[in-house]
Order: C-alpha cells, then sequence, then structure tokens
C-alpha cells in the first residue's frame, strides 16, 4: 500500500470516525431528547421521571417510548375530557340544587366578599342590585356602610364553627340564619356558606293560626251552646262555659266525671246508646237528652255530635247541644194552650147558648114567681131554683174566664153576702164545716162578683180537698188601710182582706212559690189552673193573692180586694126584696126571641112599655120612628153579639148619630168581653148580665131614669 492510498485509508478512516462521533452525538441527544420527553410527559401525569437505570438506553430505543407516551398521552387525554365533562355535569347539577334552593344560599369569603349565591339569595336579598359578587355581604345585604356587630358570618369566621340566629328582620322580611365555615387545608376559614331561611309566611300563618284559634275559643267560650267532648271510654275532655253553667259545675268538676255522670238517671240507657251509636259510627249526628245538674235538676238538651277519629279508630265524642228546657216547657204549655183554647172555643159557644137558656128560664121562674101569692110554698121552691140558675150562670162564667181570661166588670159588691153563698155551694155534700168571722163594719169592695166567687169557690175547693176526713175552714175579713211602706206589693189605699184557712196537711215550703204556676199542681186528677186563673184575677181587680203555711198546721190564703169603704148593708132577703116599678118606653134587641119575650114580660111587669128588635138594622129603625112621632125611647137595651147582623156596638154608635142622650145598656152573656167591662168607652151607660135577675134589672133602669 503505497502512501497515497495508505492516506487516502486514513482520511477515509478519518472521515468514518468523524462520522461516527458525529452520529454518537445525535443519537446521545436523541436519546436524552426521547427521555426528557418522556419524563416530561410523565410529570404532566404526576409520575416521578425515570431514572437512566431503570430505563436503559437500548430497552428506551427498543420501546417505542415516544409511541407509548403518545398513545397514553392521548389516553389521558381522553380520560382528562370525559372527566371534565363529568364535573361539568356535576357542577351543572350542583348548581340546578343551589338555585332549586327554597332557601337563600351566600356564600362569602373571610373578607365578607361575596363569592357566590344562589338564586333565591338573589331574589330575596338582592332583587334590584344587579350582580353583587365581590361587595361586601355587609353593604348587599344588611345596607350597612361596615361589619354589624352581631354579624353572623364574624361570629362564624371568629369561632371556625356553625352558628345560627332565630327571626332576623331584613329587608322587611324575618329570617331564620345559619352560617357554616368551611376550612382550607391549613384549618383556617376560607370562606362562610350563610343559609337564609324566609320565615314571613309562617310568622304570618302563625300569627292567623294563633288568631283563628282565639277567636275559636272565643266562640266556644262565648256560644250559649253547650259543647263538650268526651273520651271513648265516656271521661269528659273539654267542655266550654256554657256547659258549666247549665250544669252548675266548675270545670274542673267536670274535667273528673264521666259522661254517664251528667245524664240523668232515667235517660242514662238511652243516652248510652246513642254514645256507642255515634262512635262507632253509625252515622247518627243528632241527639236529644236529659242532663243532670250539680244539685239535681233537670236540663233538656238537643242537639249534634260526631266521632272523632285517630289512625282509624275513634277516640272522642264530640257534641254541640242546646238547652231546650225552657223550650220544651214553652212547647208542653202551648200544646196545654192550645188545647184550652180550643175547649174554651167550645165552652164559649155552649156557654152562650146555655146562657140564653138560662135567660129565659130565669125570667119564666121570676115570671112564675108574680103569678103566685108570696105565701105559696111554691114560691120558696122557684126562688131557689132562680138562685140555681144564677150559680149556673156563674159556672159558665167560670168557664169563659178560665178560657179567655176576661177584663173583670166591676161594681160595688157586699162581699159578705157572696162568701156565704160561694162558701156554702162549694162545700155542698162535703164534711168539711165552715166558719165565718165577718164584722158588720166591713167596706164593699170594687169586683166583679162572678170572677170573685170563682176565686172563693177555687181556694175553699182546694181547702176542702186539703181536708179529706173533714174539719173546719175558717173564713175572716177584715179591713185594711195599705201604706207606701206596707211590705204588701199593693198601691197605698184601703183594702178587705179575705182569709180562707184549712186544717189539712199544709203545703211544703219548696212549693209554695210555684202553687200560683199555670199548670202547677200536685193532684194526680188536677190540671193546675185552679190558682193561677185566681191569682190572674185578683191581679186583674189591682189586689194581691198570698198563701202563708206550714206542715201540719194547714194553709191559710189571703185576698185583698180594693175597697170603697163604704159599710157593708145588710144582706136582703130575696124574697123580701122589693121591685123598684118604672114607666116609659124600652126597646130590647136582641136575636133570641125567648129572651126578647121575657125580657119583655119582666120589664112589662116592671110597668115599662115594652118594643123589641132582633138586630141592629130593626133597633135603629123603631129608634129612628119613635123619635119622630115625639115618643121616644127611654132606654134600649142591646145584645152585644148578633149573629149576622148588627150587634150592640155597631147599633150603639148608629143611636148616637140620632140621639148623643141615648140611654143604651148592653147586655152579654159573655161578661168577659172588654165592652162589657168598659161600656162607657163605646156610648153605653150601663151594663147587665145576661141572665138577668129583675131586682138588677130594675134598679140599672131606674137608675139611668133618674140620673
Amino acid at each position: 500500500m503505497n502512501q497515497e492510498d495508505r492516506q487516502a485509508m486514513m482520511t477515509e478512516i478519518e472521515q468514518l470516525r468523524h462520522q461516527n462521533a458525529v452520529l454518537k452525538t445525535k443519537h446521545h441527544q436523541s436519546l436524552l431528547y426521547i427521555r426528557d420527553k418522556v419524563n416530561q410527559l410523565l410529570g404532566v401525569v404526576g409520575t416521578i421521571p425515570l431514572k437512566p437505570e431503570e430505563l436503559d438506553d437500548d430497552t428506551l430505543i427498543e420501546l417505542d417510548p415516544i409511541g407509548i407516551v403518545s398513545d397514553a398521552f392521548t389516553q389521558i387525554l381522553d380520560h382528562l375530557r370525559v372527566t371534565n365533562d363529568k364535573l361539568q355535569e356535576t357542577h351543572d347539577e350542583l348548581q340546578a340544587i343551589f338555585d332549586s334552593a327554597s332557601v337563600g344560599i351566600v356564600l362569602v369569603d373571610a373578607q365578607y366578599r361575596i363569592l357566590t349565591y344562589n338564586s333565591q339569595a338573589a331574589k330575596q336579598l338582592f332583587q334590584g342590585q344587579g350582580d353583587v359578587i365581590g361587595q361586601t355581604c355587609y353593604d348587599a345585604i344588611c345596607h350597612h356602610p361596615c361589619e354589624p356587630d352581631s354579624c353572623l358570618i364574624s361570629r362564624a369566621t371568629s369561632s371556625g364553627s356553625r352558628c345560627s340566629r332565630k327571626n332576623l328582620s331584613l329587608q322587611n322580611h324575618q329570617y331564620d340564619l345559619v352560617a357554616t365555615p368551611i376550612l382550607d387545608n391549613n384549618g383556617n376559614v376560607s370562606c362562610v356558606v350563610t343559609v337564609f331561611t324566609d320565615i314571613t309566611e309562617r310568622l304570618r300563618s302563625e300569627a292567623a293560626l294563633r288568631e283563628s284559634e282565639e277567636r275559636l275559643r272565643n266562640l266556644f267560650e262565648n256560644t250559649t251552646n253547650l259543647i263538650l267532648i268526651v273520651s271513648f271510654d265516656g271521661q269528659i275532655q273539654y267542655v266550654n262555659q256554657a256547659c258549666c253553667n247549665a250544669l252548675r259545675y266548675g270545670q274542673d268538676e267536670l274535667y273528673a266525671l264521666a259522661i254517664q255522670d251528667i245524664i240523668a238517671p232515667q235517660e242514662k240507657y238511652t243516652a248510652r246508646r246513642q254514645f256507642r251509636a255515634i262512635l262507632n259510627g253509625s252515622g247518627q249526628d243528632h241527639i236529644s237528652t236529659v242532663m243532670q245538674t250539680k244539685d239535681g235538676a233537670l236540663v233538656e238538651v238537643e242537639g249534634s255530635a260526631s266521632c272523632q277519629m285517630a289512625d282509624g279508630k275513634p277516640v272522642a265524642f264530640r257534641a254541640i247541644l242546646r238547652d231546650v228546657t225552657i223550650q220544651r216547657r214553652l212547647e208542653l204549655e202551648m200544646s196545654r194552650t192550645q188545647k184550652l183554647e180550643s175547649v174554651g172555643i167550645l165552652a164559649g159557644g155552649i156557654a152562650h147558648d146555655f146562657n140564653n137558656l138560662l135567660a129565659g128560664i130565669l125570667s119564666n121562674i121570676t115570671l112564675a114567681r108574680f103569678d103566685l101569692p108570696a105565701d105559696n110554698k111554691a114560691n120558696g121552691r122557684l126562688l131557689e131554683t132562680e138562685k140555681a140558675v144564677v150559680r149556673a150562670q156563674h159556672l159558665t162564667q167560670q168557664l169563659l174566664t178560665f178560657s179567655k181570661g176576661g177584663m173583670p166588670v166591676v161594681q160595688d159588691v157586699t162581699i159578705a153576702r157572696l162568701l156565704h153563698d160561694s162558701v156554702r155551694f162549694s162545700l155542698s155534700g162535703s164534711n168539711v164545716e165552715s166558719v165565718f168571722s165577718i164584722p158588720d163594719n166591713l167596706w164593699q169592695v170594687k169586683a166583679d162578683p162572678g170572677q170573685i166567687d170563682q176565686v172563693i169557690q177555687n181556694l175553699v175547693i182546694n181547702s176542702d180537698q186539703a181536708m179529706p176526713d173533714g174539719g173546719q175552714i175558717k173564713v175572716s175579713c177584715q179591713n185594711i188601710t195599705i201604706s207606701e211602706d206596707d211590705p204588701v206589693p199593693l198601691a197605698a189605699g184601703s183594702y178587705v182582706c179575705i182569709s180562707i184557712a184549712d186544717q189539712g196537711q199544709g203545703i211544703p215550703r219548696d212549693i209554695q212559690q210555684k202553687i200560683f204556676d199555670p199548670y202547677f199542681t200536685t193532684k194526680e186528677q188536677g190540671i193546675g189552673l185552679g190558682l193561677s186563673t185566681s191569682h190572674a184575677i185578683i191581679h186583674k181587680h189591682q189586689g194581691h193573692i198570698t198563701v202563708q203555711s206550714d206542715m201540719g198546721a194547714g194553709a191559710t190564703f189571703q185576698v185583698y180586694l180594693p175597697a170603697v169603704c163604704r159599710q157593708t148593708q145588710s144582706p136582703v132577703d130575696p124574697l123580701e126584696e122589693t121591685f123598684i116599678s118604672g114607666s116609659g118606653r124600652i126597646l130590647v134587641m136582641d136575636d133570641e126571641e125567648m129572651i126578647r119575650k121575657t125580657t119583655a114580660e119582666l120589664l112589662n111587669f116592671l110597668g115599662y112599655n115594652v118594643d123589641t128588635a132582633a138586630d141592629g138594622e130593626e133597633t135603629v129603625t123603631l129608634y129612628r120612628q119613635a123619635m119622630a112621632t115625639g115618643d121616644p125611647y127611654q132606654v134600649v137595651i142591646m145584645d152585644l153579639t148578633v149573629p149576622g147582623g148588627m150587634g150592640g156596638v155597631e147599633t150603639m154608635a148608629a143611636l148616637h148619630k140620632l140621639d148623643p142622650e141615648v140611654n143604651g145598656i148592653s147586655t152579654s152573656g159573655y161578661c168577659d168581653d172588654p165592652v162589657m167591662a168598659n161600656y162607657a168607652d163605646y156610648g153605653f151607660k150601663a151594663v147587665l148580665p145576661k141572665p138577668c135577675k129583675i131586682n138588677l134589672m130594675a134598679q140599672t133602669i131606674q137608675s139611668l131614669l133618674t140620673h
């Protein structure tokens, strides 16, 4: 090998060595580059860089680390994308939850700057303020220039623990607040989550509920209805004040009782059935029963009841009841009154017809007596018959007075004579003896003799019935002067006091105040109207009636009647009565022919010239004709009732137009008719009951003609 060849070979070797050196250098740099990139990728995913001894250069070249890392990086990017998508979904979900919360949530940092807030907070706290992120909470929420002294966020921040506050007033709303601090990795408060719960509506609802409960309580306590709640086992759980008042128990006393304890004994079985039926849900809601008060009185109640359920089971019985005790009594009394009114209507019709018959009988008896010599024995029998007819007339008047309660037709009455007749008549056939003590100077009274006769008979019959084994009834009278200071409830003045005392068992003290009540009676067959009617009659006479009694010592009734301070005239024997004759023309109007005929005969007997008329129209015609002839009637006697025609009142009015001075006398079997009591108001100058005894008729006519 020549020098040139060696030089060429050395040059070529030197070039190869250089190329090899260059290649080695590039290879090493490439490996370093690859290793660096691998470590960077590992650093991205958080892996510690690989050490050369863990991965040599040959292995690094064989494994294609770039490809591996590239694939891993691609997978990591895919995973990160998925993770980020999930994180975004989670964030969106949390934000939706955050915004959908019904309470306001505000997140602030330790410097009170608002970091975020939900939709409810924006609506409640930041309305009209725009985005408040970054503003301080005391400015945006409290509208305060600095942190308030009582700031809940400040407390949570300083304490590092959850804090709360009730009923905070903010922006015209009331809130309950809860502040919860969030700590960083170092345990320091990084921010505070504050929850604002708006309780304004709840407070309003609670206030409304309290008001409603108060109204309901007032309603319960002030109602007159009886309200009570009874537990399933019958124990009283609630009663209102009206229930306490009606049953005369205290509320606590009733709470200690069971429902059966306040039910009247006779109603317990029925009430128990009603109670169970309602608790069993039978649908029955109306109840009617009788309760018993603390002092034993009975209270009738009715109303509605219902069953209170809990978990499908009955737990209580609730009832709203009305005290119908008085209503029941009124209904009973009304029923009795209606019956009595029906009887009264019937009795009135019968009494009217019967009176007319009595009028005819009385007139004929009187005329028969006039046809007999005074010493004829039959005259005495006719006189007794005449008195019996008058008594029968009184009986019909009693019936009318009882049923219609008419006003008394008062006149001056010699009470001694009336007492003798009434007592003797009432004790006919009785084994009870009457004893009289009547002073001679006893005053006359202003009274309706028929009604007072009824009172005396009622009292005497009661006394007689109080002594079934016989005894004495003491009848006494005295003149009494009542002063303003006298305890007797009468106007000051003069009165005649009639006392009727028996020797019976007496009247229990606890019922003495009830004996004058309508329909109160202790008699099995009684209807309880005798004393109540007597009381009403005496009251209408401006008088007074009392009773005094001790058990075992009999009873004494006292009747006060206004006196006329005129001494009683000596009784006159009817057989020795003298009839006052007269003269002149008298017109008699009555729809009953028999009465017209017999009255005309009696008046003829007394010396009068009599014409008769059947009704008002005929009366007016006859009166006008008599005036035209210059021979007018001196007296016109008119029946008040003319069926189908003009009665006494209308006829009197028509006669007044013809002759203002007409002497009209009203007559009627209805002595309780207001016209008979107040005849002057209708233009009459006197009244005559029907039937009428001839001496009374003669006296009345003579009185008119001489005044």
